[in-house]
């Protein structure tokens, strides 16, 4: 009976994974340029995503990122690394 509880278990835990790998797409955006010479973004941060999640500039060209947070309790962390 503990087996088939534990693969029950397993199971469970397998579905729900495959549902949030599922629900994590790429979803990329490729920024313009406006006419000030600036790339902007906008980014939609909500429980456990960053819409887009994946998001191309150009090098050498000033980038302005506008991030909103979704209402809710899960913190939402922004890292940028520069490439040098």
């Amino acid at each position: 009976m503990r087996s088939i509880r534990y693969a029950g278990t397993v199971l469970a835990i397998l579905f729900l994974f495959n549902m949030s790998a599922a629900a994590a797409e790429k979803k990329e955006f490729t920024a313009k340029t406006d006419p000030d010479g600036v790339q902007r973004v906008e980014i939609l941060a909500g429980s456990y995503f960053f819409d887009p999640n994946y998001i191309i500039v150009k090098v050498n060209v000033p980038v302005e990122l506008k991030i909103r947070k979704e209402p809710g309790v899960i913190p939402h962390d922004i890292v940028l690394k520069a490439w040098n």
